[in-house]
């Protein structure tokens, strides 16, 4: 029998939201397959077919960031690495095309046959002296980025830079069809004009990822399932349809300890 490189748990909540519960409790062989296979086209596209150089490049990005950008980074890397194998089609890189950082406006943007995708990402670790729990991390990832990017609405008294045009440049440096080219553009004009996208008809991916301290912790998943249940009940909780990612991960270290291989 196949071992699977992700131990998943995967619930079909209603029609329109699916909940993925993820574990990693180490970089198994397959998962490590699984990221070598995946690891160019992530972070650089097709621009470099030298997967050492690239390794190498990515190690380079991970090393100047501090505890809580390593988070985010290592969040972010790995739902693209999820996404990836469940079918997603990534049209974004996860390197920042203007400068060495991560890329500014929406974490990811996906598309699955027909449907376009926008993914944010938030993470946590277990030793922050404020609780973290997965629940906290969704409303974070919808409530703080996705809803005031979409909608243009201001935070710490300023406006968001518009999170289409960053899309557009990055849709254009991968294998993105025409028709979502050209979608997104229009949305990025619409959004200079101050026409902001309806987020009722947009799909989203909210994703949470919380990193232990080495110690492994078994997460209730029936909880995080209650959680979910009530959020996707709120009136403010708008979308067209939802996929959440809640992943655990045993350490930080784990995705060095790859990039040191």
């Amino acid at each position: 029998m196949q071992i699977k490189p992700f131990k998943v748990k995967n619930i079909q909540i209603n029609s329109n939201v699916k909940l993925h519960i993820i574990d990693i409790e180490e970089i198994t062989l397959e998962l490590k397959d699984l990221i070598d296979k995946e690891l160019i086209e992530i972070y650089i596209g097709d621009l470099d077919n030298n997967f050492k150089r690239v390794k190498k490049q990515l190690k380079t990005f991970f090393y100047g960031l501090d505890i809580n950008k390593k988070m985010g980074a290592t969040a972010e890397f790995l739902i693209h690495v999820y996404m990836r194998y469940i079918g997603f089609t990534q049209n974004c890189l996860f390197s920042n095309l203007e400068e060495r950082s991560m890329k500014k406006g929406f974490d990811g943007y996906y598309s699955k046959g027909v449907e376009e995708w926008i993914m944010e990402s938030k993470s946590g670790s277990i030793l922050t002296k404020k609780k973290v729990t997965h629940l906290s991390k969704i409303k974070e990832a919808y409530n703080q980025s996705l809803k005031p990017l979409i909608l243009g609405i201001e935070t710490k008294n300023k406006k968001p830079n518009n999170p289409w045009a960053n899309a557009y440049r990055h849709a254009k440096n991968t294998d993105t069809e025409k028709e979502i080219l050209d979608n997104i553009r229009k949305l990025s004009q619409d959004y200079i004009d101050e026409k902001y996208a309806d987020i009722e008809t947009l799909n989203l991916v909210p994703s949470s990822t919380i990193f232990l301290d080495a110690k492994w912790i078994e997460y209730d998943s029936n909880s995080i399932l209650l959680g979910i249940e009530e959020l996707i009940k709120n009136d403010d909780f708008k979308f067209n349809q939802l996929e959440i990612i809640c992943i655990t991960k045993k350490s930080l270290q784990l995705f060095e300890d790859y990039l040191n291989e």
